[in-house]
């Protein structure tokens, strides 16, 4: 994991993983999954301040998964890709 220092994601940290992907018992890599996540604080909606301290914040994460033909691939080269948005608040209690 590393800090993302680009401008337009300041407290931001992004997470790459790599997965091969074989089928079982065989030594041949079938694939390779790449899983990256950009994870930043995101302020509270109007409704949520009002219940919550304003200066809690939301936890959001950017999650792309690409499916690649190996590992070296670059995200120009995939089969397939998925991109998925989650958002972490803080509990009400």
């Amino acid at each position: 994991a590393r800090a993302d220092d680009s401008s337009e994601a300041l407290q931001a940290l992004r997470v790459s993983e790599l997965f091969e992907v074989r089928e079982k018992d065989q030594e041949e890599l079938a694939a390779a999954v790449r899983v990256v996540t950009l994870w930043k604080q995101a302020p509270l909606p109007e409704e949520g301040k009002k219940k919550l301290d304003p200066s809690r914040k939301l936890m959001q994460a950017i999650q792309t998964v690409y499916i690649l033909p190996e590992p070296a691939a670059a995200a120009t080269k995939k089969f397939a890709s998925m991109t998925t948005r989650f958002v972490y608040s803080p509990i009400l209690s």
